[in-house]
């Protein structure tokens, strides 16, 4: 990779259950580059800690971790000689979740994410069907219902919009479908 080449950031994003997770563990097969979900992470991590912070305990606290730490793995990776990276989520669902729960934002994560978003492409993976809802590909269970999920999903993607990108809708097919049709968009 060039030396000024900007390595380019594309977000895989959508409401909980949508095939994210499973969409990203296939292009880690194909060796992309990608960064798997950050909440995920942070959770498994504090679960394991007598007093540690967790979205359902201290949400402000975890978000704040949570965008902390987004923003030292999209540094970190955007150093590498790569072209591209596929992110599962990027900054602005964090703002989405602040809504869901109806929490006040604070000024300095909305100025946060204003300064550090910058996305080369948004695609929005639609919901799975509410038959795969209870599938869990991660070692917690959900924490919101299917119907708070779409309800998610629905504020993600106008958070998106709202500063304005134009997130490319992924409807639900096969993974493979999924893969062609990303990468022509890119």
């Amino acid at each position: 990779m060039e030396k000024n080449r900007v390595m380019k950031k594309i977000v895989i994003t959508g409401g909980p259950s949508s095939g994210k997770s499973t969409f990203i563990n296939e292009l880690k097969k194909r060796e992309e580059l990608v960064l798997e979900e950050v909440a995920t992470g942070i959770i498994s991590e504090e679960n394991k800690k007598v007093n540690g912070i967790l979205p359902w305990s201290d949400f402000d606290r975890f978000e704040e971790l949570l965008l902390a730490k987004q923003i030292e793995l999209e540094n970190f990776l955007s150093n590498l000689n790569y072209d591209r990276v596929f992110l599962d989520r990027g900054l602005i669902d964090i703002l989405a979740y602040y809504d869901f729960t109806k929490r006040n934002i604070s000024e300095k994560i909305i100025k946060t994410v204003n300064d550090y978003h910058k996305y080369h492409k948004v695609f929005f993976f639609e919901t799975l069907p509410k038959t795969y809802w209870n599938i869990h590909s991660h070692d917690f269970e959900r924490k919101v219902t299917y119907e708070q999920g779409n309800e998610i999903a629905e504020l993600i993607y106008k958070r998106y919009v709202e500063f304005g990108y134009k997130p490319i809708i992924i409807e639900v097919k096969s993974v493979e479908e999924r893969i062609k049709e990303i990468i022509s968009n890119l």
